[in-house]
């Protein structure tokens, strides 16, 4: 997982959500979408020059995503821990079914009780961002990186096989190698005319 998108896309979460909104100004929209916008692409861009600037490795970009996914599970874990001592909570009066779900379209009350519902939902979101953010992530990078040292030891005793070859049997061009093999060709016709020769002179004298 990129870090720079994965803390971005947390602060964009974060404004939408909890981000302060002013309904008495007739400017709330356009300063709504302004910090909605600005801070999550000023947070994106000062990363992005970090990153290239410092040459950031991948593992330090994994140890970070993790640290983020910690931060974001405690939080999830603590924030329903606390809610679960109020003895109230806001509910609507009245709900619509949408295409996407259901739409809340009367008014917020205060009732009497815990909302066992939210604080459910908020613990199995807590549990997903430790299991699925801090420990699985970098698994998979983790064994491409073992493959890839496996490979590339191979490839090292390979080479380092050549190399001690090459200390015994040094390189040659191709056209040394021609002329080695003309040279021990003309050898061997020398030594099988010597031969003939021998044995028809010894064979003379018999």
């Amino acid at each position: 997982m990129n870090f720079n998108n994965y803390l971005t896309g947390t602060i964009f979460f974060v404004l939408l959500i909890w981000g302060p909104i002013n309904h008495n100004s007739s400017y709330t929209m356009l300063i709504r979408s302004s910090y909605l916008i600005l801070i999550p692409l000023i947070t994106w861009i000062t990363i992005y020059c970090i990153w290239n600037k410092y040459e950031v490795q991948e593992k330090v970009s994994v140890l970070l995503s993790k640290i983020l996914s910690g931060i974001i599970s405690l939080a999830l874990f603590i924030y329903p821990i606390i809610k679960m001592n109020n003895d109230t909570h806001i509910t609507n009066t009245e709900y619509s079914r949408t295409f996407d779900g259901m739409e809340a379209v009367g008014d917020y009350i205060e009732v009497n009780g815990t909302d066992w519902g939210q604080i459910l939902v908020l613990l199995i979101a807590s549990t997903l961002f430790f299991v699925l953010g801090v420990l699985r992530l970098g698994s998979d990078n983790s064994d491409k990186l073992n493959n890839n040292l496996t490979f590339n030891s191979m490839e090292n005793n390979v080479e380092l096989k050549k190399t001690n070859k090459d200390k015994y049997e040094p390189r040659m061009s191709r056209s040394e190698r021609l002329r080695l093999v003309a040279f021990r060709n003309v050898q061997e016709r020398k030594k099988k005319i010597s031969e003939n020769g021998n044995d028809r002179s010894t064979s003379n004298k018999k």
